[in-house]
């Protein structure tokens, strides 16, 4: 409610920045009051809303799009490198599976760059490491060798200097860069390699969950099992079977 109130202000703002968390309390709240009102979302005079941070699911934008009535700009951007990357406002190729176009420095998507003496580039769809170089990248961080083993910035940046962001992604045949994870939060199950965010967009396509984060279960026999955590709707109810079962229909069973 005090998000809306500060809507306003004169003049009204007419957009604002804000990371998942933040865009799913406020749509929350616009829905429950779109329930009470007849279907009316809560009156703004916002023309769009920036993500950042993290990615935003799909589903969330759209529900977002569709409450709200604005635009949702998907953003990348790091501490490291202000700004990376932004889906443009106009022009017909704003995509909210994708972080958009480069705002600034050079962007590739490499093959294993700590293994890759050769820096081979990604092609088309292929997921790789994001890295990002330029004058807006930080030149490197801190080392001090007596508080230090190893020299954070061997593994940060390939021998080109491009920057090691962490995250996991690809660019498109469209050519947006699109971020599929980080490569810390992998559930490697047995081998196999699992993305928490791709549970996450399915669970939250089920109509009894609001929230929904996928996470590592330790394993005595696979290693690493999925681990999954929800919200429920407020009077919706669900169980494990019920939830499994829609999952089944929809992941792959490794999943």
């Amino acid at each position: 409610a005090g998000f809306f109130d500060a809507l306003r202000q004169s003049p009204p703002p007419t957009w604002y920045s804000a990371v998942p968390t933040m865009h799913q309390e406020i749509l929350n709240f616009a829905e429950k009051h779109q329930s009470r009102n007849g279907g009316a979302a809560p009156k703004h005079h916002l023309l769009f809303a920036r993500n950042c941070s993290a990615a935003l699911l799909p589903s969330v934008g759209k529900r977002m799009e569709n409450v709200l009535g604005l635009q949702v700009i998907c953003t990348y951007a790091m501490t490291e490198s202000m700004p990376i990357a932004s889906n443009p406002r106009r022009g017909g190729r704003r995509d909210l599976r994708s972080v958009g176009f480069s705002g600034g420095p050079e962007i590739l998507v490499m093959k294993d760059p700590e293994k890759n003496k050769n820096l081979e580039i990604c092609g088309p769809n292929e997921e790789g490491h994001i890295c990002v170089r330029g004058e807006c990248v930080t030149d490197g961080y801190e080392y001090h060798k007596s508080h230090m083993k190893v020299d954070p910035n061997i593994q940060a940046f390939t021998k080109d200097n491009f920057l090691c962001t962490g995250d996991k992604g690809y660019v498109d045949s469209n050519g947006h860069l699109v971020i599929s994870g980080r490569f810390k939060e992998i559930i490697n199950r047995g081998g196999e390699k699992i993305m928490p965010k791709e549970i996450d967009e399915i669970v939250l396509l089920h109509p009894s969950v609001e929230q929904a984060v996928t996470f590592s279960v330790p394993h005595e026999i696979l290693g690493e099992e999925v681990g999954l955590a929800v919200v429920l709707k407020k009077d919706e109810f669900s169980d494990t079977k019920i939830l499994k079962a829609f999952c089944e229909k929809r992941l792959a069973k490794f999943k």
